[in-house]
């Protein structure tokens, strides 16, 4: 272990350049996006400069003033968080139209939302934690309301009361663990469990406390039902920035659960996991199929998303999380790249109905490959970087379940699962068909493609599907798996 500041400034750069808005607000005026810019690229620039020191060396490098530490286990979700929030801060630039949120406190709360989700995948402090998702979720929550109307307010109160129903339940099972082990560190509790070995029942009880706190954030079935209002009432930016959060906290349930499942690696907490994750999957593909709102649809495939990752998070083999970390990454940065395409569509055309476009396959191209590249990368096909994704999470479900059942309940999971990604799959082909074939409507007849910088963001996630399938080892080699 050795102490470093990069944590520490890849923490702290987004909250000073967010400090900076409103002194500079009258003096960058339009150019003030460029500000969330800055502050996101010195932050991926410092996860960057980790790499070398955690991947290649293996050191674990700790934060002398802040309860930080960034080792082999978190420096993907952390590039990743990084990276996308430098992407969409890109996006953030050269589309965002303004909204009931002043410019320079919207830039603020942008910033603020990255520094909370960096924060979050580094710090292994349960109570620290605690404070950190809540306060991503409450940003969040401010960042939806950035939208015109009244369906973002109402959109934006579902959204508060579910996840702070949640947030009961993540201070709960907090409490028990320290009540249990005298201990707030994630990282001492496996080697101290303290009376946790001699009282099962609370420590399954923080798990699901943990489960359904964090699902609800998420958005987990079936915690979820903030999900499919506020992808429609989100702006593209928010919703883009969104992916990121996706990152963090599947990561930090993951970092909350693990510990207390190497203690007690009881078969209830994989099934209440795989449970949840099941249903996600079933529930996500199943409602997806009815929407004419395409925001709607990538809502519930997201859930669906979320549910292979708690399913295969859920497993607790070294496979399983390589798998996890795999899918996580590239699932959060394709889904960004199918969100803006979707934004920049409805920024257009003033419209989420599917059934009232097409034909903008000749007027929007870049934005038609970027969508149907990152489509087809999340449900797995080859040879995008999804496919590699999904042949590990299949492999660590099959592994799992030939060692602990039979060949049958192996073969049928594996099934399922690509059925569900077989039903997507024809989902968004049908939303390609849609939005960018057959005849151009009258909406459509009024639309051109954007400037090249406005597509920069989702072309460069159709280009990452086709370079890490091609060399998985990319981002591989940052998981610690080459």
């Amino acid at each position: 272990m050795a102490a470093s500041l990069l944590p520490a400034f890849c923490f702290f750069s987004p909250l000073f350049v967010a400090v900076l808005a409103p002194l500079l607000d009258s003096i960058l005026g339009k150019r003030l996006p460029l500000l969330v810019i800055i502050g996101t690229s010195l932050s991926f620039i410092s996860a960057l400069l980790m790499i070398p020191r955690v991947i290649f060396s293996g050191i674990i490098l700790q934060s002398p003033i802040l309860p930080f530490q960034v080792n082999s286990t978190n420096i993907a979700t952390l590039v990743g968080v990084a990276l996308i929030s430098f992407l969409s801060a890109i996006y953030n630039a050269f589309s965002e139209g303004g909204g009931r949120l002043k410019p320079f406190i919207y830039n603020f709360f942008l910033l603020f939302f990255v520094s909370v989700m960096l924060g979050l995948t580094m710090s292994y402090d349960i109570f620290v934690i605690f404070i950190l998702v809540e306060t991503t979720t409450l940003v969040s929550i401010m960042l939806v309301t950035h939208s015109h109307g009244k369906f973002p307010l109402q959109a934006a109160f579902k959204y508060l009361i579910i996840t702070g129903i949640g947030a009961v339940f993540v201070l709960v099972g907090a409490a028990i663990i320290y009540e249990l082990t005298e201990t707030t560190i994630l990282l001492e509790i496996a080697d101290n469990p303290g009376q946790l070995l001699d009282n099962p029942k609370f420590l399954l009880l923080s798990v699901a406390c943990f489960v359904i706190g964090l699902g609800t954030d998420i958005g987990v079935a079936p915690f979820h039902g903030w999900m499919p209002d506020v992808y429609p009432a989100s702006t593209p930016t928010v919703n883009s920035f969104r992916c990121a959060k996706s990152i963090a906290l599947v990561f930090t349930l993951y970092k909350l659960v693990h510990p207390l499942y190497v203690i007690y690696p009881s078969s209830t907490i994989v099934f209440l996991m795989g449970g949840v994750g099941v249903f996600s999957i079933m529930l996500g593909v199943l409602l997806a199929y009815r929407q004419k709102d395409f925001m709607r649809m990538a809502a519930y495939l997201s859930i669906e998303d979320y549910g292979h990752l708690i399913l295969v998070y859920g497993l607790f083999t070294p496979l399983s999380f390589i798998a996890g970390q795999m899918y996580l990454i590239n699932a959060a940065l394709m889904e960004m790249g199918v969100l803006q395409t979707l934004g920049l569509v409805s920024l257009r055309s003033h419209t989420f109905d599917m059934n009232t476009l097409g034909g903008l396959v000749e007027r929007m191209k870049k934005t038609a490959w970027s969508y149907i590249l990152c489509a087809f990368s999340l449900v797995g096909i080859p040879p995008l970087s999804g496919f590699f994704a999904k042949w590990l999470l299949y492999s660590a479900v099959f592994d799992f379940l030939s060692r602990h059942s039979s060949l049958a309940v192996s073969v049928s999971a594996i099934i399922f699962l690509l059925g569900a990604s077989l039903i997507s799959l024809t989902f968004f082909i049908r939303s390609f068909q849609r939005v960018f074939l057959g005849k151009s409507t009258a909406i459509t007849k009024k639309m051109d493609e954007d400037p090249p910088l406005t597509c920069f963001s989702p072309v460069i996630s159709a280009v990452a599907a086709i370079l890490i399938g091609v060399q998985p080892q990319i981002l591989l080699g940052l998981i610690g798996a080459s």
